[in-house]
C-alpha cells in the first residue's frame, strides 16, 4: 500500500513538474492574450470608423522563446482574422511599432566541487502593435500604407501556429517520457517502500 501512495505522490509531482516547465520552455502561439501577458489583444477604435471600415488597436506580445518574426507573423495574423470575422477581404496597418523588452536573470548554481557562482541569462521579446483598418475597398485604405489580402495573412499565421504547437506536443511527451522513466527508477530502486 505504501509503494501505491507513494507512487501517486510522486506521479502527481511529476505531472505538476511537466506542465510547468512545459509552459515555461515554448513559444508563445497564437492566442488571445492571457494573464501571463502573452498573446494578442485587440480593441475596436469605433470613433474612427468609416462606412468604408473599420479600424482597430492591435498588439502581440511573445515570451523570450518567441521569435521576433513569429511576433510579427501572429500580428499580422491577427489583423488578417479581424478583417475576416467582420467580413472585410483587405487589412492596412498603421503607426506599427516593435518594442524589445530585454530582462537579466541572475541565478547561483554550484560547481562539483560545491563552490556557488552567480550567472546572468539575458531574457529578450518582443512585442507589436499597431492600428489595424480592415475593409473591402483597398482604395479607402490611408495613403502610403501597403494593403494586404485578410487571408492571405490569417492563414500564414495558422500555418506557423500549427507548427509552434507540434514543437510543444513533442517537446512535452518528450519531457513527460523522461519524468516517468524517473519515476519508475525511483520506484524500483526505493528503499523506503519495503
Amino acid at each position: 500500500m505504501k509503494s501505491l501512495r507513494t507512487w501517486g505522490v510522486r506521479t502527481l509531482a511529476a505531472l505538476t513538474a511537466l506542465l510547468y516547465f512545459s509552459s515555461c520552455v515554448t513559444a508563445t502561439v497564437y492566442q488571445p492574450q492571457r494573464s501571463s501577458g502573452y498573446g494578442y489583444q485587440d480593441r475596436p477604435m469605433r470613433e474612427r470608423d468609416t462606412e468604408l471600415g473599420s479600424w482597430y488597436q492591435l498588439t502581440f506580445t511573445g515570451n523570450e522563446n518567441t521569435s521576433r518574426s513569429n511576433v510579427e507573423t501572429f500580428f499580422w495574423a491577427r489583423a488578417g482574422e479581424l478583417a475576416l470575422k467582420n467580413n472585410y477581404r483587405y487589412v492596412v496597418a498603421t503607426n506599427v511599432r516593435e518594442q524589445r523588452h530585454r530582462e537579466v536573470e541572475k541565478f547561483t548554481e554550484s560547481d562539483s566541487q560545491g563552490r556557488e557562482y552567480t550567472r546572468e541569462r539575458v531574457l529578450t521579446s518582443y512585442t507589436y502593435t499597431g492600428n489595424v483598418y480592415v475593409t473591402n475597398h483597398p482604395d479607402s485604405a490611408p495613403a502610403g500604407y501597403t494593403v494586404f489580402d485578410a487571408r492571405e495573412l490569417y492563414d500564414k499565421g495558422q500555418a506557423l501556429n500549427t507548427s509552434e504547437l507540434n514543437q510543444a506536443v513533442v517537446y512535452t511527451v518528450l519531457v513527460g517520457v523522461v519524468i516517468v522513466a524517473a519515476i519508475g527508477f525511483g520506484l524500483a530502486n526505493s528503499d523506503d517502500d519495503r
